[in-house]
């Protein structure tokens, strides 16, 4: 949407752009950013720059010999420099975001493809040694209460 505004300023600069050629009329240096507003937001634990607007400077010039058009002109330049670093603020949050997303998903692959196989082929070797373990102590509990069984037996018969 940024990008969409600042290409119709742009066109709308175009309808009357032969006039900063006039001498003398629009100098370097007329609308100048002072100061650049920064916040900082948080979007999905991500740390990112909002944009909370610019301080312009500008020019002197003579009302009396400059056109009238000069203010016209300096109140767009400040829109499209506005607009340029919106621009700028929005693409550091897109890649702040791209690069969070890029390290999410190298877990998340981790996890789905490594870890969690690994720990489901763990689990089930434990669970087939609990089974064996329990299967060696009925069969040793047998053993003993066979043995127990015999010595009891035993003993009545002397």
């Amino acid at each position: 949407a940024v990008r969409a505004e600042k290409t119709a300023l742009e066109e709308d600069f175009q309808k009357w752009i032969s006039v900063f050629g006039e001498q003398d009329a629009f100098k370097p240096g007329m609308v100048t950013v002072k100061n650049i507003k920064k916040g900082w937001g948080n979007i999905a634990g991500v740390r990112i720059p909002i944009y909370e607007g610019a301080d312009f400077g500008r020019g002197d010039y003579d009302l009396y010999s400059t056109p009238l058009w000069i203010d016209m002109a300096a109140d767009r330049m400040e829109k499209a420099l506005e607009l340029d670093l919106l621009a700028q603020v929005l693409d550091e949050q897109v890649r702040l975001l791209s690069k969070e997303l890029r390290t999410t998903t190298q877990r998340v692959n981790l996890f789905e493809k490594v870890k969690i196989p690994e720990t489901k082929a763990n689990i089930k070797k434990i669970a087939i040694f609990l089974g064996d373990e329990q299967v060696s102590a009925v069969v040793r509990s047998k053993i003993s209460k066979k043995k127990l069984q015999n010595n009891n037996d035993n003993k009545e018969e002397k």
